[in-house]
């Protein structure tokens, strides 16, 4: 939840990651449960208001993480959405996350269950263990959001914050997605079948085919080595977008320069190499690599201040926010995130 930092008054302390889960991705991308790397970090989060809280003044917007992978990965990029004034939602889903753990029972395993490797394009292509993936995800996500309309969920997720009366739902009549790899798959999916969807950002990640027209902003990040002309789906799904699309290319990139990983592994320890990453930064920041990390959030951040804010905010408005976020991206971090142009040879 957003919250002002003037109406907190108290805060904890929070680990960027459970310790199992931690264990679990320091193996996924440093090949050793012991690397010390996502169980190094902590961050502080507001536990208790000041002034009544509103859920009603704040959108909602979901962010789905790549197969296989913790939705913890993305933390980060989720508090700068939600910084920005939104309600962000990160799901695990226990059908093909490698790991997921709840408060006072046993954490559940993927255990090679779904063999989708996060370090590469899964196309959901009917029949197949992708689509079957997408699919649960996309009913794990209806689930949460009908769970967000009850009036008692966020006074029992958060019990020392004090509500508007009657103000505790949190509206769900305009969503937004964002979505890493297949979970931006998910992500646009919801956005051609669920007309809540306003808009949604693919994070290196496929489509389904579509056979008739959709409508919602549809956003894509792709990388040299995977565009739109990579991939017959998004070839044949854009010619029935007939909403505002776009699509990025990030230099020099690789699968999961889309997260927290650039940023995290460097802050820790910037000898340990993960997998996974590329070297976007080299064009942005030679001598800094979070610069990878830092172009990610400020368009992902952008978006959500160019298209949300101007449209959805009555009171209270966030201070010093501009209407040409993107422009001020393309100025600092242009280097390396390019709008893509087809090939038309």
């Amino acid at each position: 939840m957003p919250v002002f930092a003037e109406a907190c008054s108290e805060s904890i302390d929070n680990g960027y990651m459970p310790t199992l889960t931690a264990e679990a991705s320091n193996l996924q991308f440093f090949d050793d449960e012991s690397a010390g790397i996502f169980d190094a970090l902590h961050f502080n989060s507001c536990s208790k208001n000041t002034d009544k809280y509103n859920a009603d003044h704040f959108p909602l917007l979901i962010f789905e993480p790549a197969v296989g992978t913790s939705r913890f990965m993305y933390n980060q990029l989720a508090r700068q959405f939600s910084a920005n004034g939104a309600h962000v939602v990160t799901i695990d889903h226990p059908y093909d996350a490698n790991i997921v753990e709840f408060p006072g029972s046993d954490p559940i395993r993927n255990g090679g269950s779904v063999s989708l490797d996060p370090f590469q394009v899964n196309k959901p292509v009917n029949g197949t263990e992708t689509k079957k993936a997408i699919d649960t995800r996309i009913a794990d996500v209806d689930s949460v959001i009908k769970e967000l309309e009850k009036a008692n969920t966020l006074p029992r997720l958060f019990p020392a914050f004090t509500f508007t009366d009657g103000n505790t739902k949190v509206p769900t009549q305009r969503l937004f997605m964002v979505g890493h790899g297949l979970g931006g798959s998910v992500a646009t999916s919801m956005g051609f079948y669920d007309k809540r969807v306003e808009w949604t950002i693919n994070l290196s990640g496929s489509t389904p085919v579509l056979a008739e027209d959709v409508y919602p902003y549809t956003i894509f990040f792709g990388r040299e080595n995977y565009r739109s002309e990579n991939d017959t789906a998004w070839q044949e799904t854009m010619k029935h977008i007939a909403g505002p699309q776009v699509e990025w290319t990030y230099h020099k990139a690789e699968q999961f320069d889309f997260s927290d990983l650039p940023l995290v592994s460097h802050l820790v320890n910037p000898s340990k190499k993960p997998k996974g990453l590329g070297v976007p930064y080299q064009d942005m920041d030679p001598n800094d690599p979070t610069a990878t990390f830092r172009a990610l959030s400020c368009f992902l951040e952008g978006y959500f201040r160019d298209t949300l804010i101007p449209g959805w905010f009555v009171e209270p408005r966030l201070p010093g926010q501009s209407h040409d976020a993107i422009q001020k991206c393309l100025g600092w971090f242009g280097g390396a995130m390019k709008p893509h142009v087809m090939d038309s040879s």
